[in-house]
């Protein structure tokens, strides 16, 4: 599925990175880009572990972005849910600025992939991480398709968009 979200009469490509886990019980500790929001009622916390994972993730994300020297509009956190976004402006190695992107990162106990009901567990668990509606095992899977994707915006290719 694809999303057009329309900004100030500008449009804006979104792209939704999710982690998907059972929830569990832990304590509650800071975190670079994203932190335990304090509403999210208890059972549907994530671990300290996994929150660090995620941030982990994004930084991978952020840096990357950085790295392919593309312009990056916003950066910010949700402090009702775990969503991270980061808007940014593709630009081409000859310079030509492309259409917005929102990077969406978020948690859910739900994906693409059949995975085991385990919301009664003492743990949580990383059962996968969906790019759109791509489903991975592995982050380092999650973050080589993102810098194959960086990489072909970066040759102005938009249409790797489009296979999202």
């Amino acid at each position: 599925m694809k999303r057009m979200v329309r900004s100030d009469s500008t449009i804006v490509r979104q792209i939704v990175i999710t982690m998907i886990v059972d929830y569990a019980d832990e304590s509650i500790a800071a975190a670079e880009y994203l932190t335990h929001p304090k509403n999210v009622k208890k059972r549907y916390r994530i671990t300290d572990r996994h929150l660090e994972y995620l941030n982990d993730i994004i930084a991978s994300f952020d840096h990357n972005i950085q790295a392919a020297n593309f312009e990056i509009v916003n950066r910010r956190s949700s402090k009702k849910v775990y969503a991270y976004y980061i808007q940014f402006i593709p630009i081409t190695i000859s310079g030509e600025r492309l259409m917005p992107i929102d990077l969406v990162f978020r948690v859910a106990n739900h994906s693409n992939l059949a995975a085991e009901n385990s919301e009664t567990s003492s743990f949580a668990r990383i059962v996968g991480f969906t790019l759109e509606h791509e489903d991975y095992d592995k982050a380092s899977e999650l973050i080589y398709r993102g810098v194959y994707i960086l990489r072909e915006l970066r040759k102005g290719n938009v249409d790797v968009l489009d296979e999202l």
